[in-house]
């Protein structure tokens, strides 16, 4: 199976369930363990989901009870790793979290960290949803293990290797991004892992797309990320994307009605997700039939088509440009001002960068914004430089921030709680006030987003990639 051949793969297993009876009885409940975990492996390996998370049922990789006997700790930590992937690709993100976790302190546990990198890595793909901050870190952490232990190059590392990846395309670091993903391209293999594939395939494209690469090399990427669903036996998380920016590709490139025809094969399940509803937008402006795309765009600012934040901003931005050609000055600043509302916590950049909105940015008033900032770093990127650093050196510390409230400090970017960074970094809820309470009086400021904003300028946080 690590070596792609999952049809030999298969023929072994048939092979083991029919001498299954031949193993002592001694040995069978740790074989048919083992044989489950197989199974579940070659199924996650397929793509076919449906089938893994049955075979995770039947192994029952939950926590056993006090006393009660279960598989071994490598096993079960396997066990849970791989459930815990299939749930993610899946859309289970609760569960996926949960069984990833479990099976991250069973691989500590037992001193494994060849699964202690895995668990990590897709603990990372999972937090890109809500927190690019703990993606980073969790990313970060997977490769700093990997290599620890000489697997930089190894395909252990291919997935943390394209989270990381992923998150500095979103904040902008293109040439940073750029290195990952060329070291996640040596090591990924799509047949072995489709999801992981189709992720590394869009973040490609995405990055070309924001580089101002030429339009066929974006599309070409997600044209691979739309293969890729092939070879999966259901649809999957990584498969809605792909066709939605391909056709805003195509757009960018003149073909119209290639771009539409690329919408309308859409699965009916797709047809008015977020991403599917901007892409259609994006046509009805390529079309010159600007009302249609505000019309198209309203259900995902409104809520009624489901969004993540990371596609939200897009979103915004889209519908100012189209506010801005129907004459709504008004409507089109207060557009942009939610797109950098909602970006400000992660410090997204790429959706400024590919959205038609690079006038309107110049044109929003400093004075009636609470992101100049980020509006500042946005305008660097698209000038084709990176953030510049404060004018002048800001005013130092008078006291410095201890190893602990540093780390909480790290998480204050993200739309995380105080709860919620309590539960990450194993921290009670009050313990975790205490410190934002120091933080702040340490950093002068009264609120989380001054914090951030504080940090940012002595360097405390999002270092550019020039001092990375």
């Amino acid at each position: 199976m690590w070596r792609g051949s999952l049809g030999d793969a298969e023929t072994y297993i048939a092979v083991a369930e029919r001498n299954a009876a031949k193993v002592p009885d001694e040995r069978r409940s740790r074989f048919e363990a083992r044989l489950g975990l197989t199974r579940l492996q070659l199924a996650r390996r397929r793509g076919d989901f449906r089938s893994a998370l049955t075979e995770a049922q039947l192994l029952a990789v939950e926590a056993p009870a006090a006393g009660e006997a279960g598989p071994g700790d490598d096993v079960r930590a396997a066990a849970l790793m791989h459930l815990g992937i299939v749930e993610l690709w899946s859309t289970r993100f609760e569960e996926a979290q949960r069984h990833l976790e479990q099976g991250l302190a069973l691989a500590r546990l037992g001193g494994r960290p060849y699964l202690e990198v895995q668990c990590l890595a897709y603990l990372a793909v999972a937090a890109g949803r809500r927190s690019l901050a703990r993606a980073r870190a969790r990313a970060l952490e997977a490769i700093a293990i990997a290599e620890a232990h000489g697997w930089g190059a190894d395909r252990v590392a291919g997935a943390a290797l394209v989270a990381l990846g992923t998150v500095d395309v979103w904040q902008g670091r293109f040439d940073d991004a750029e290195g990952w993903l060329e070291r996640a391209g040596h090591v990924v293999r799509p047949e072995l892992e489709p999801a992981t594939g189709q992720l590394l395939h869009l973040t490609r494209g995405r990055l070309y797309a924001a580089r101002g690469r030429p339009e066929e090399e974006a599309a070409a990427a997600f044209r691979a990320a739309a293969q890729i669903e092939a070879l999966v036996v259901a649809p999957q998380l990584m498969t809605a994307p792909a066709r939605p920016l391909l056709a805003q590709t195509q757009l960018q490139l003149g073909e119209v009605a290639t771009a539409q025809g690329t919408l309308a094969g859409l699965p009916e399940e797709q047809r008015d997700s977020g991403m599917a509803r901007t892409a259609l937008a994006y046509a009805h402006l390529a079309d010159g039939d600007v009302q249609a795309a505000v019309d198209t765009i309203t259900p995902v600012l409104d809520g009624s088509a489901q969004s993540l934040p990371l596609l939200l901003v897009e979103a915004f931005l889209l519908d100012a440009a189209a506010r801005d050609l129907l004459g709504d000055a008004q409507a089109a600043e207060s557009d942009v001002e939610r797109a950098l509302e909602l970006a400000e916590p992660d410090g997204l950049i790429w959706p400024f960068v590919v959205t038609p909105a690079r006038g309107l940015l110049e044109r929003h008033p400093r004075h009636r914004t609470t992101h100049s900032g980020l509006l500042k770093d946005i305008l660097d990127v698209l000038a084709g430089s990176l953030p510049s650093a404060p004018a002048s050196e800001p005013a130092a510390l008078c006291e410095d921030l201890s190893q602990s409230e540093l780390r909480v400090l790290r998480y204050l970017p993200s739309n995380l709680s105080a709860l919620e960074i309590g539960h990450e970094l194993y921290l009670s809820f009050h313990t975790v006030k205490t410190h934002m309470r120091n933080i702040y009086g340490k950093l002068g400021v009264h609120r989380r987003t001054e914090a951030v904003q504080r940090a940012r300028e002595l360097g405390l946080l999002a270092p550019s990639s020039r001092l990375r």
